[in-house]
């Protein structure tokens, strides 16, 4: 199904930890329950969520980590001990860059069940990069839902922040603990964030401004554009989209920097890119 709701200013991208917390008490009429990361953007390829499952047939309390696009990806070992319409049960779906942890915890009789997806190089599965909201989702009755929190452990206030694509997020080269950002962080030893966005454009960063404005960055290091030029967006488009960006950076007294558009295999999108980088470094 549909996840029915979600924090609309809980936007999570390339974030290194964060973690969602829903404590419910499972009606008789229900058939499982569902916390996770919802796709919301045009370059999403999907969601990926942890599922318990209350039917009182079949693998009751079993807990599952799925995604839209590959389906089942990890289920537990053991089930969820639970009665219903009377115990309490929180449910926490951790992600550590890319894998991902799903606890459930009965907080009325102290049992507990786990699962645990590696994630890795399946870059498919779980839409790595992607900007998620974080959701949750009643798969029939009518659930009691007393409590949803999300969080991220990332740090305030850290010097740099990386913004950008899949290829500030890992998915070429070294992978995810040889970016740039990670590189530079080696190097210079000083606190880096990264938030990059698979298959993000100019006007996708957008939605990620409240985000970045809140973790206080000295500096914004902004990377994107490729994407723009594959989708054929305008350079006046793009323009607007960074000024928009770089005027909400200054405004905060954050410094902006524009990292070059990177070469590609396609000739005709490098050349494109060679004309936006011209005004890029105008704009410096």
């Amino acid at each position: 199904g549909t996840f029915a709701k979600y924090l609309s200013k809980g936007y999570t991208s390339s974030l290194e930890n964060n973690e969602i917390v829903c404590d419910i008490t499972p009606s008789v009429n229900g058939t499982g329950f569902a916390i996770g990361y919802q796709g919301v953007s045009s370059f999403t390829s999907g969601s990926i969520y942890a599922y318990i499952n209350l039917n009182a047939v079949t693998n009751r309390g079993q807990l599952i980590i799925s995604s839209s696009t590959a389906g089942t990806l990890a289920t537990s070992a053991s089930n969820l001990t639970y009665t219903t319409s009377t115990d309490n049960i929180r449910l926490i779906f951790r992600r550590n860059k890319y894998s991902f942890e799903f606890i459930a915890v009965n907080l009325t009789n102290n049992t507990i069940a786990r699962v645990v997806y590696a994630g890795g190089a399946d870059v498919g599965a779980v839409a790595l990069g992607t900007i998620w909201k974080p959701s949750f989702y009643a798969h029939g009755g009518t659930q009691i839902v007393k409590n949803f929190i999300y969080s991220s452990n990332v740090k305030k206030g850290a010097k740099i922040l990386w913004l950008g694509d899949s290829i500030t997020n890992g998915m070429f080269g070294g992978g995810v603990n040889n970016r740039f950002s990670d590189i530079f962080a080696s190097k210079t030893k000083e606190d880096i964030v990264t938030m990059g966005a698979r298959g993000a454009e100019s006007d996708d960063i957008l939605q990620l401004t409240d985000e970045v404005l809140s973790l206080k960055p000295k500096y914004v290091i902004i990377a994107i554009g490729i994407n723009d030029i594959r989708a054929s967006v305008t350079l006046g488009t793009y323009q607007t989209n960074i000024n928009t960006l770089v005027a909400s950076l200054i405004q905060n007294d954050i410094v902006p920097i524009f990292q070059e558009i990177l070469p590609t295999s396609n000739s005709g999108h490098t050349s494109t890119a060679v004309t936006w980088n011209t005004w890029l470094a105008a704009l410096g």
